[in-house]
């Protein structure tokens, strides 16, 4: 009598578990990776988004996309980093299919926090902060779209050129090449601009 598989589910712990049953469409298999998932997917959606607008929907999508896309998990990076690079791959084509300029590059926070990180202890350089992150996002929305979401994925979220590739659906040549136009087109957005320049220098400037 052939031996059933993975009669008992797998817990959402064991990594290497939940593939093997997901890939076998063992019972369970499903829900044990939507348990394993969940967190890391809500992580990356928060982390693109900055806020909580179509959570649901994209955590649904994203974990529709992971179920079915397990075959592409070729364990050459942590569970966790392709489940990120997935779900951030599923914000993107989502936000596409509706507003580019939904794309929230380097926007503040619900909270009023910026995105990046500046470091201000008054809330004086708090405020100036913040203001400096909106002038640097509206200057961003002038870049090419292309370049400008690589841009954000490397520079803002800290994604490299191969899981920017993967997010994107293009070649790591592509992305290094949009991220370095990326980069250069904001850098003369910003020489264009000797106040912004000359505030951004203050910051640098500090300890």
């Amino acid at each position: 009598m052939t031996a059933r598989l993975h009669l008992v589910p797998p817990t959402p712990t064991d990594d290497g578990a939940v593939v093997r049953a997901l890939r076998a469409r063992a019972a369970g298999a499903a829900e044990a990776l939507y348990a394993r998932a969940r967190p890391a997917v809500s992580r990356t959606i928060l982390r693109l988004l900055r806020s909580d607008q179509d959570h649901d929907e994209l955590l649904q999508l994203s974990m529709i996309e992971l179920i079915y896309g397990i075959e592409r998990f070729r364990g050459q990076c942590s569970l966790d980093a392709w489940i990120s690079v997935v779900t951030a791959h599923t914000v993107f084509k989502h936000l596409r299919s509706r507003r580019r300029d939904r794309l929230l590059f380097a926007e503040l926070g619900d909270d009023g926090s910026p995105a990046l990180s500046v470091p201000a202890p008054s809330a004086t350089k708090r405020a100036v902060g913040r203001d400096l992150l909106h002038r640097l996002a509206a200057l961003l929305t002038k870049v090419d779209p292309a370049k400008a979401e690589v841009f954000v994925l490397h520079d803002v979220h800290g994604y490299d050129l191969k899981e920017i590739g993967d997010i994107l659906g293009v070649t790591v040549a592509n992305a290094q090449s949009r991220l370095v136009r990326g980069r250069k087109a904001l850098h003369q957005l910003i020489q264009s601009e000797p106040e912004l320049c000359s505030a951004l220098d203050g910051v640098g400037d500090e300890p």
